[in-house]
């Protein structure tokens, strides 16, 4: 198992690998996720040998937030330390003062996968969204 995490200037070399590792994984527009790997602070790639099997991604100002997003793992992959991986490497390469993500709260098992890698719930925070329509 390997991570290898990408920045700016490096993040074109590898967003093939990424949008096609995303279609496997059921994103159906590709393009859209072109755009959204492009426009990333980082992306970790993380590979089972010479393959890639998961992904993930950092927005973030490169001073007070980062914010991890769209960590996903081949299904055939997962529960054998894939994501754990990525996470952590996404984390250590983060230069903010504060490393977030989000997920879904009705999912315990991401709750507590998070929990066991050292992210803390932060209680009395909410996250507000506001999708454009």
């Amino acid at each position: 198992m390997e991570v290898k995490i990408f920045r700016k200037g490096e993040i074109e070399d590898i967003v093939e690998i990424g949008v096609d590792l995303l279609t496997r994984m059921g994103f159906s527009d590709a393009e859209r996720s072109r755009k959204a790997i492009l426009n990333s602070s980082r992306v970790g790639i993380v590979y089972d040998g010479e393959n890639p099997v998961g992904i993930g991604r950092v927005i973030s100002d490169e001073t007070q937030s980062s914010f991890i997003v769209d960590v996903n793992i081949l299904k055939d992959n997962r529960r054998k330390g894939f994501g754990r991986a990525l996470v952590v490497e996404l984390a250590k390469s983060c230069n903010s003062r504060n490393i977030m993500l989000t997920t879904d709260p009705r999912d315990q098992g991401l709750t507590d996968f998070y929990k066991k890698i050292g992210f803390e719930f932060c209680e009395g925070e909410h996250v507000f969204k506001w999708q454009k329509k």
